[in-house]
């Protein structure tokens, strides 16, 4: 940090709001993301939806909200594993229901 005033001084994080980091803190949060999402079992109960898979058709892609890329049609009664929060979002518009 500098003496002179009317230079600009790193504001600490603290000043920020901003909680300081230590180990024991960053261990949780580290963990939570290393885990990938082992998404949910749903079935189908619409008519049809239309889902991105990936790259071998098996799996719906875990960036499923990207408009880019290209969907397959599912027809009802059929059962995937999708990613969770996919999960939650076609249970909440009554496209399928969660196993």
């Amino acid at each position: 940090m500098t003496e002179n005033p009317n230079e600009s001084q790193p504001n600490p994080p603290e000043s920020q709001g901003i909680p300081p980091t230590t180990e024991a803190a960053a261990e949780p949060a580290a963990a939570a993301v290393a885990e990938p999402d082992a998404g949910a079992e749903v079935v189908i109960t619409v008519d049809h939806v239309y889902l991105p898979f990936d790259e071998a058709g098996k799996n719906v892609r875990t960036d499923w909200a990207v408009t880019s890329v290209s969907t397959t049609r599912v027809s009802r009664r059929t059962r995937l594993r999708v990613p969770t929060d996919l999960a939650l979002h076609l249970s909440e518009r009554d496209q399928a229901e969660i196993l």
